[in-house]
């Protein structure tokens, strides 16, 4: 819940160049601002849980993240807006960290799975619904939508664990060792996987509209883009197990490459085709590259880190593509794009091809946080 904005971004980004008139520079900004606030606070979060509950995090995350939004439907100025949107990212950031930590005690692949449909189901129930708030009740009233979209999560982080839990750690674990160079590079694979997904999915939007598609063709292909979304973690559910991660870490590239080679098509069908599979692949190789790194390091720190590594990627992703449009034009996303989640997939070649333990839980495991 707490990525909702995130995941509704082209939505909310198209709604501001319209009613703002800003250029992708300006929206770029917006769009890093939550995601530079995000960076934030997962790596605060970091430091939070070793003394506070998982069920404490989240829920001051999310009122962060939900008075964010509340205060923007007072606001009109994009200084303003990015100025607030740095507290709800941090909100965000927050309840994410709080959440890996969950994640990546045992089932890894699965539970980013759930964790995957839930956010790109989310994504789908956005950017079909927020354009019509917005048609009714003016631009104002979207962020409204925002934040009653996060008020579930306020009410399901009671099932969250109540105790820190680096205490039970602590009561059951020796000395801990550093994170190997391996791990950290698959790390700074995430940083980069973000990075070039994040450039790409914010001018998704402003790519249908400069291509001279309408704005009900757009909203269309993005409805549909955000279904194909919710594909990729239910194909991980069916197959998580059964096979290698390589095959679907490598086989989600190659689709993503030859998917992002045409998303300036002039034709709306290959344009919806292509950021579909682009979205597919994104969901789907999310999830096995937080598996492989979780179950390479099984103290729990990694999984933890993968938030900060997320966002560190993901804060600069909107500015970066903005400034790639303004000088090179949208094509240059779809190459930034494959060339970064390249060299995410190799990153995690390397983490494998080293022998580190890639292996699936299936028993419940106390994480531990990092000290240093």
């Amino acid at each position: 819940m707490g990525l909702v904005l995130v995941n509704s971004l082209p939505v909310v980004l198209g709604v501001l160049k319209a009613h703002l008139g800003l250029d992708a520079a300006s929206l770029g900004s917006y769009g890093s601002a939550e995601t530079i606030g995000s960076a934030i606070g997962s790596f605060v979060a970091v430091f939070a849980l070793r003394r506070a509950s998982p069920r404490i995090v989240a829920a001051v995350g999310l009122v962060l993240a939900v008075a964010a939004d509340a205060i923007s439907m007072g606001l009109s100025s994009i200084h303003e807006l990015i100025g607030i949107r740095w507290v709800g990212g941090f909100g965000t950031g927050f309840t994410q960290s709080a959440c890996f930590l969950i994640y990546g005690a045992s089932h890894q692949e699965q539970n980013q799975a759930i964790y995957s449909i839930g956010q790109t189901g989310l994504a789908f129930l956005a950017i079909w619904i927020l354009p019509v708030i917005e048609s009714a009740f003016g631009w104002h009233a979207l962020f409204l939508g925002l934040a009653l979209l996060m008020v579930p999560g306020l009410i399901l982080v009671r099932h969250f664990p109540s105790a820190a839990i680096q205490r039970a750690a602590n009561e059951v674990r020796g000395v801990r060792q550093p994170l190997s160079v391996p791990v950290w590079l698959a790390l700074a694979g995430v940083t980069a996987f973000f990075v070039g997904q994040g450039a790409l999915w914010a001018f998704l939007e402003t790519i249908g509209e400069a291509s001279g598609f309408s704005a009900a063709t757009v909203h269309t292909s993005m409805t549909i883009c955000a279904a194909f979304g919710t594909l990729g973690p239910i194909v991980v559910l069916l197959m998580a197990e059964r096979i290698h991660p390589a095959i679907p870490l490598i086989g989600s590239v190659a689709l993503t490459l030859l998917a992002v080679g045409f998303i300036q098509s002039r034709s709306p069908w290959i344009y919806t085709a292509s950021i579909s599979a682009f979205f597919f692949c994104l969901s789907l190789f999310a999830a096995y590259q937080f598996g492989v790194i979780a179950a390479a390091e099984r103290s729990g720190r990694a999984a933890v880190l993968m938030a900060p590594a997320n966002y560190a990627g993901f804060s600069v992703s909107a500015y970066l593509g903005g400034q790639l449009v303004e000088r090179f034009g949208y094509s240059s996303l779809a190459w930034f794009d494959g060339s970064m989640m390249t060299a995410a997939l190799l990153s995690l070649l390397f983490l494998m091809s080293k022998g580190q333990p890639i292996q699936h839980a299936r028993s419940s495991v106390t994480a531990s946080l990092p000290t240093s």
